[in-house]
């Protein structure tokens, strides 16, 4: 490593750094968080440490041992939680184990069928990695999914929420940052984790978006859209689209980032602005009758 240039006149040291001070950790992940004491208390209590108070708001969290410190910070305006760009990586001795252990405190999906690796997410939906100690390193989930998404179908899972003693269904309208689809209504619908099981994901993109929960055991198969290309997916996606008519909670628009509004829709008033509408496809799956669609094929 080269040695800085002082800026004062030659000869002279540049002034001293401190060292941190022992309470002050020298790097520590920083993640957004709705609920940021619930977090903390889900990190504590798989990867050990007291949380704290943060400097400036939040709670901190040191584990014992060579465990990264972490931050859980309140999300900002205009923000959402659950899908930062850095994912944390934690290396344990047992990988199926403590994956068991995080799923049993409200983690969410890699089964750890693979003993050097397992993908989940916390309560409020942060991916996290679990990594054996001392095996190899792969290479970065995001570069992985890169490239598979270029050679590869994106698959993909969407939920009706139909509330059939007033007639109605969920809909969101698609933010102005959103990908595709600026102002356009759409029902909840999100790209399925590696490893995730298809109804898994559904569950778990819905409560995201709107804060609703579903059994699995509820959802039932209302249509399957297969299109050629889309925005996030040059080599295809598939969509499973679930409908159910059980679920629990109230509806919020839980990631305004994406969403510009949650809302109850009347069946016989749907709107005309909506992804896909030439293919009419929530008629299809209120029909009861499952089907396939397949756009941009030739």
């Amino acid at each position: 490593m080269s040695t800085p240039t002082p800026d004062g006149p030659a000869g002279t040291a540049p002034p001293a750094v401190p060292p941190p001070s022992p309470a002050e950790p020298a790097a520590r992940l920083s993640i957004a968080c709705a609920d940021p004491s619930r977090v903390a208390r889900f990190w504590a209590a798989l990867l050990g440490g007291e949380p704290t108070a943060a400097p400036g708001g939040g709670v901190a969290l040191a584990p014992p041992g060579s465990v990264p410190a972490l931050l859980l910070r309140p999300v900002g305006p205009g923000g959402s939680a659950g899908d930062g760009a850095v994912v944390p990586e934690f290396t344990v001795d047992d990988v199926p184990a403590t994956a068991a252990r995080a799923r049993h405190l409200g983690a969410t999906g890699d089964a750890a069928a693979d003993a050097d690796r397992a993908e989940l997410r916390d309560p409020e939906g942060t991916r996290f990695a679990l990594l054996r100690r001392g095996g190899a390193l792969p290479a970065p989930a995001a570069t992985a999914t890169a490239a598979a998404v270029g050679s590869m179908t994106l698959l993909a899972a969407a939920v009706v929420v139909h509330d059939t003693a007033a007639d109605r269904v969920v809909m969101l309208r698609r933010g102005p940052r959103a990908t595709f689809g600026r102002g356009l209504w759409d029902v909840p619908v999100g790209k399925c984790d590696p490893g995730e099981a298809v109804p898994a994901a559904a569950v778990r993109e819905l409560h995201e978006e709107t804060g609703l929960v579903v059994d699995p055991a509820d959802l039932r198969l209302g249509h399957v859209v297969h299109g050629a290309r889309g925005a996030q997916a040059p080599g295809g996606f598939l969509t499973v689209v679930f409908v159910t008519e059980r679920w629990s909670g109230e509806l919020v628009n839980r990631e305004p980032a994406k969403h510009s509004e949650a809302r109850w829709m009347p069946t016989g008033d749907l709107p005309s602005d909506v992804v896909f509408s030439a293919d009419r496809l929530l008629e299809a799956v209120l029909s009861g009758r499952p089907g396939v669609t397949a756009r941009g094929w030739s």
